[in-house]
């Protein structure tokens, strides 16, 4: 089964990313800098995009069997929720989901 993983290089993504490789599945790694976390990783191809621009998505989610969101901060919560995040926008979650859900 071909399986996108988006933001696959956070905790969670590269868990998934790695237990579906490791399964057999043709994995492709979704994230800003998936290719630094899996390049070069047997059974998994990385894309390197943002999950917030929808062509980037689209490009990606193109011939996939199934789709796996793991879209999320990797910032501290009490910080994000006093300061704001400082790299990625706080509607990363709804954003990513919108742009891999079909209209």
């Amino acid at each position: 089964m071909k399986v996108l993983v988006v933001g696959a290089t956070g905790g969670s993504g590269r868990a998934a990313a790695e237990a579906l490789a490791g399964r057999g599945h043709e994995v492709t790694a979704f994230a800003r800098r998936a290719s630094t976390v899996f390049g070069g990783r047997a059974g998994v191809r990385a894309v390197d995009g943002d999950t917030t621009v929808p062509a980037d998505v689209g490009h990606a989610v193109q011939g996939q069997d199934a789709v796996v969101v793991t879209v999320g901060i990797s910032e501290h919560p009490l910080r994000v929720r006093l300061l704001g995040s400082s790299g990625t926008p706080l509607e990363v979650r709804s954003r990513g989901t919108a742009a891999v859900s079909p209209p």
